[in-house]
Formats: structure tokens, C-alpha cells, sequence
């Protein structure tokens, strides 16, 4: 079973960085995949601009949803469905730790509808307390089961 959607070989050099492309996909669904551990690895930045919709469910190995590098890849994004990830910890990946604890930055999700977040019993963050999703065309919000998120750090117009 593979844990990570995209990854390198594992003959290739560990400083390589790496990208892949999906020119086509509007919609990502990834169901009932218990050993999934990311969608894409750390080296790795999936470009995937036409992506409208990402519905993730059942992915318990899952802890950290988007890395922050991913995010400008995903501007004609929609619609975003996480469900019954047990180990979901946060949507979007925190800053490196090496960032200043007083950096604050701001992602724009352009053309967002849609943020639904249920039986995550684990999420504890939409993303680190420094940062800030800015949302002006949210239509719908729903949170449910996620006891321990205690931020939604959306700026709604």
C-alpha cells in the first residue's frame, strides 16, 4: 500500500526537490485509505491549478492535510470535504519552525465555497496560529465532530 500519493524513487538524491503535474484534474476523492500518510511528500510540490474540489475520507494516517507550499497550486479550489480522518491534526501545514513566532501570513483561497470538517476527533487547527485563510466567496461552513479545534481562522468579506 502506498503511503504517500506522490513521491520520488528511492534512488534519488535526498536534497532533490521535485514536481508534479496534473494539468486535467478538477476533482481529488480519496476514500478509505487507513496507510495513506500525505498527499504529497516534503520535497515533493504537485501542481494541480485546475483542481476544484479535494474530498478526503476515511484516511486515518493522515496528520496534516495541505502543505503550506501546495496551497498556490490549489486557487480554483471550491470545495474542500475532510471526513473520518482519526489522526487529522491540521488542514493546512504550520510554518517552519525556523519562521519568527511573531511572522503572521495570509492564503487566499480565491473562489472557496465550500469547508466541510466532520469526525475529526484529533483537529486540533485550520492552520497554525499565525496564519489567516481569506475566503471572500464562502457560501458554507460546517464543522462537526472535531472537539478539540478550538480556531477557525477564516477572514470572511
Amino acid at each position: 500500500m502506498q503511503e504517500i500519493i506522490a513521491s520520488l524513487d528511492s534512488d534519488a538524491s535526498s536534497s532533490d526537490k521535485f514536481t508534479f503535474t496534473f494539468p486535467k484534474l478538477r476533482e481529488l476523492r480519496l476514500w478509505d485509505l487507513p496507510q495513506l500518510k500525505s498527499i504529497c511528500s516534503a520535497k515533493g510540490v504537485m501542481v494541480c491549478n485546475s483542481i476544484e474540489t479535494i474530498e478526503i475520507g476515511g484516511c486515518s494516517g493522515i496528520r496534516k492535510l495541505f502543505p503550506l507550499e501546495l496551497l498556490q497550486a490549489l486557487q480554483n479550489l471550491e470545495v474542500i470535504t475532510v471526513f473520518s480522518c482519526h489522526q487529522m491534526q491540521e488542514i493546512i501545514a504550520s510554518l517552519d519552525s525556523d519562521a519568527s513566532s511573531s511572522d503572521k501570513f495570509t492564503f487566499t483561497f480565491p473562489k472557496l465555497r465550500e469547508l466541510r470538517l466532520w469526525d475529526l476527533p484529533q483537529l486540533k487547527s485550520i492552520c497554525s496560529a499565525k496564519g489567516v485563510m481569506v475566503c471572500n466567496s464562502i457560501e458554507t461552513i460546517k464543522i462537526d465532530g472535531c472537539p478539540k479545534l478550538k480556531r477557525i481562522p477564516v477572514q470572511l468579506p
